[in-house]
């Protein structure tokens, strides 16, 4: 990820290892993604290509990921605090349900970002054409539902799906430990998902 201005707005850019073909209906999403506007959603500036690498560029949100808040430790996240930034998640996913994109597919605390205000916006919705060819890290996969795991559902994800990662980064931050909790168990990410992944 990296950071710049665009006038007065600072950004933050996502780099994207996939190769991407801008075809209609990818314009079309990106388009439909830019018009977005909601309390609890990151804003989609656009796509920009250099020296063939894609990145995605947001709104930059001043205090970083809800996962390096809750890993921080630096705020004390009282029951009304955590609560309410449960609803703002909610909200966030509750519009994207309710949109032409239907699913966010890949909901974790790293997407979901902390603004000035501490409110959080979900960001990295839409944008199933790089999505779709994108490979996850087994770390990035720890707010995966089993059925996608398993590989009985579609990879783009299911409404329920995204609850099961929401529940995961509400554990995060009642517990106020990243997803599993990983440092102080006995095995590792490919511990929990089995041999076979």
């Amino acid at each position: 990820m990296c950071y710049f201005y665009r006038g007065k707005d600072a950004l933050a850019a996502f780099k994207h290892s996939v190769m991407l073909r801008f075809e209609e209906h990818t314009n079309a999403e990106f388009r439909k993604m830019r018009q977005i506007e909601h309390d609890n959603l990151n804003r989609f500036v656009g796509i920009a290509v250099d020296n063939g690498m894609i990145y995605s560029l947001w709104r930059f949100c001043a205090r970083g990921t809800l996962q390096g808040v809750i890993t921080k430790g630096s705020l004390p996240m009282d029951t009304i605090f955590i609560q309410s930034m449960m609803m703002d998640i909610a909200s966030g996913l509750n519009y994207i349900h309710e949109s032409s994109m239907t699913v966010h597919g890949r909901l974790t605390s790293q997407n979901c970002v902390v603004d000035d205000r501490w409110q959080v916006k979900v960001s990295y919705y839409g944008m199933s054409s790089i999505k779709e060819y994108e490979q996850r890290t087994l770390e990035e996969q720890l707010w995966t539902a089993p059925e996608l795991l398993r590989g009985e559902v579609d990879d783009v994800g299911t409404k329920e799906a995204d609850v099961y990662s929401f529940a995961i980064i509400a554990s995060e931050m009642i517990t106020k430990k990243p997803a599993w909790d990983l440092d102080n168990r006995k095995e590792s990410a490919k511990g929990l998902f089995g041999p076979e992944m």
